[in-house]
């Protein structure tokens, strides 16, 4: 369970803070990088440690192959439409002969 404290700031920093907040960090997020970053410590320690497990060559490999299939998928899409294009094309210079 969250136990839940109220703190007091000016509301002009609070505006600031809103402004620039990332849509998906909660104030009590920006609060702790904040003061990590005025501290000098890494305020995206926690992140880098995740992208350090997640990066293993095993992801990477499949990552890269999932990428290469997707835009085998894409260059086929694009040929089929290519295609369909010229054959609208000689289409409409056949009806408008």
């Amino acid at each position: 369970m969250t136990n839940w404290v109220t703190i007091r700031v000016p509301e002009a920093n609070r505006d600031d803070a809103k402004e620039i907040r990332p849509e998906n960090a909660t104030h009590g997020d920006c609060l702790v990088a904040g003061a990590k970053a005025l501290s000098g410590e890494n305020p995206n320690a926690d992140v880098d440690d995740l992208k350090a497990v997640a990066a293993t060559p095993e992801d990477l490999t499949k990552l890269r192959g999932d990428i290469l299939e997707r835009m085998d998928t894409i260059e086929s899409a694009a040929k089929e439409a290519t295609q369909a294009a010229q054959s609208a094309e000689q289409s409409v210079e056949e009806l408008q002969r």
